[in-house]
């Protein structure tokens, strides 16, 4: 796959800034974002689940909030459910034989 990149830095008033996040959530929906600038673009395609990362801090005369998506090819594959207990797994359980672990419904 052929490397490319579109990086800008600069300042925007707040509603262009919602405005691009808005886009930004439309664009994920959809399976399909398109960043371009003038002539060159880059087309991603995230999968339906990504590794997120949400910073936020301030100091003293300044702010700042950053949120990092990052995926790869294969990262769409389906994770197996975690479960935590003391309990170990019997070979012939089935899904609905299994006792209802409260925190396996809220991972």
């Amino acid at each position: 796959m052929k490397s490319t990149k579109v990086s800008v830095k600069q300042e925007l008033s707040i509603e262009k800034a919602a405005e691009y996040l808005s886009q930004l959530s439309d664009s994920l929906k959809e399976r399909k974002i398109v960043v371009a600038q003038g002539e060159e673009f880059v087309t991603l395609n995230p999968p339906d689940t990504v590794h997120v990362k949400v910073s936020a801090k301030t100091k003293e005369h300044k702010q700042e909030f950053s949120m990092e998506l990052v995926w790869a090819p294969g990262d769409s594959e389906e994770q197996p459910v975690l479960r935590i207990g003391s309990e170990e797994p019997h070979a012939q359980e089935t899904p609905a034989a299994a006792p209802e672990d409260p925190l396996e419904s809220e991972l």
